[in-house]
């Protein structure tokens, strides 16, 4: 059995400390006084992953439901999505057959004699109104339509929730100004719009839409989630580990409570998601909300992915950074293959001016690359599990390769030089 290196014995002594001063704590303290830190931690964690929870959904909620250049973004591909274009299709023929008898009109347009022909004429006509439906949902020009369309429904919509301040009861004179904004500028408005209205007719109530204050109420909180959410995790998250006599151990738990919070949302958005596609019976519109549903969710879903495999990725580096005896050692094996690569290569620039400033600032370097990859991933959108995976290899690339240059001993380095 191999013997315990320097590290793995300090290691383990500082272990041994620290549930020693545990230990002592918890014997000199009554059980009240056990309970009631953890308690504390504890509901500060749970806090902090709430208000995380409540920034993942207000940076979606802003950049695809508010914002409107995300909106359209977002469902402007639907467009061309063949199961939307199949139930565009379908819902306009039962429109046409809603409005218009084709069989009635074709058997009153033929006479007695030709009869018979009523049937496969009809087929032929509703054949070729589906095929010119079908060609005129595939084309640019419908694509144009439903992006403009969108466009300004959208813009029209949030412009008008974000500046509500009524009951929601729409009267008369709730309309009227709102033609009057329209036509502000205009010739037409200088003539109709502003004009005093009859306190009798302005008074008219015309819609009863209680979900207008709702909506303008969620549209205000979704702007202000981000900034108060960030604050309240920093400070519930910063508590907590001040608090805690385990700091290291706090900031794994925290990290592992948040990606189990965010996961559980991931599931249970998909869960709703499921839920309200099944309640559709006909599958033509069932596959046309699964691709819309797609399109405003799957930004979430994603990010949120993304925002776990950032907080595994933290308790991974937690644990990996601490005085754990399985850490240690992995430390230890990963410093000898370091060596072994280092020697293997020659030592290369061993001795130089460059690799003597890297190695009295290895640390600092290695702590910059990490931050610049934060940084880079803060402005990168959009933001997916590949791009994290891929600037986690670069990042640990390039730490190896600095440990790789900076592993030559000082005396080696001489002798190369």
């Amino acid at each position: 059995m191999d013997k315990p290196t320097y590290e793995e014995l300090e290691a383990e002594n500082t272990r041994l400390k620290g549930r020693m001063a545990v230990h002592d704590e918890a014997g000199s303290a009554t059980p009240n006084v056990r309970v009631w830190p953890r308690v504390g931690r504890g509901v500060l964690i749970l806090l902090g992953c709430l208000s995380l929870l409540a920034v993942d959904l207000g940076l979606w909620a802003n950049r695809n439901l508010i914002n409107n250049e995300g909106y359209v973004a977002a469902v402007a591909p639907l467009a061309k999505d063949p199961a939307v274009q199949t139930a565009v299709v379908k819902a306009t023929e039962q429109q046409i057959d809603a409005n218009t008898d084709i069989s009635t009109t074709v058997q009153n347009a033929l006479p007695d004699k030709a009869a018979f022909l009523a049937g496969p004429i009809t087929t032929g006509v509703n054949n070729a109104i589906h095929s010119f439906l079908a060609k005129a949902v595939d084309s640019p020009k419908f694509a144009d339509a439903w992006t403009t369309v969108n466009d300004r429904a959208h813009s029209r919509i949030i412009n008008y929730v974000s500046k509500y301040e009524g009951n929601g009861q729409i009267t008369v004179a709730d309309a009227y100004s709102s033609l009057s904004d329209r036509l502000a500028g205009t010739k037409l408005g200088s003539v109709v719009a502003n004009k005093p209205l009859p306190p009798k007719l302005g008074n008219i109530q015309l819609i009863d839409a209680s979900w207008l204050p709702i909506a303008h109420t969620a549209a205000v909180a979704v702007q202000w989630s981000v900034p108060v959410g960030i604050l309240i995790a920093i400070i519930g998250f910063g508590a907590a580990i001040w608090w805690s006599p385990r700091r290291r151990k706090t900031l794994i738990v925290v990290a592992l409570t948040l990606a189990f919070t965010l996961g559980l949302a991931n599931i249970i958005v998909r869960l709703i998601q499921q839920v309200r596609e099944n309640n559709i019976a006909d599958p033509t519109y069932r596959a046309a909300a699964h691709s819309v549903s797609q399109a405003v969710l799957g930004p979430f879903i994603v990010q949120t992915r993304v925002w776990i495999v950032v907080a595994l990725v933290v308790a991974v580096a937690a644990w990996l950074s601490g005085p754990a005896l399985s850490a240690v050692r992995l430390r230890d094996w990963l410093g000898r293959r370091t060596s072994s690569l280092a020697r293997a290569s020659g030592y290369l620039g061993a001795g130089t001016p460059a690799i003597a400033w890297l190695r009295r600032r290895r640390r600092i370097v290695e702590w910059s690359l990490v931050a610049l990859a934060i940084v880079v991933l803060m402005f990168l959108t959009p933001l997916t599990i590949a791009i994290v995976a891929w600037t986690a290899v670069v990042l640990i690339f390039l730490i190896v390769l600095v440990e790789i240059l900076t592993s030559t001993p000082a005396t080696e380095s001489r002798r190369v030089a």
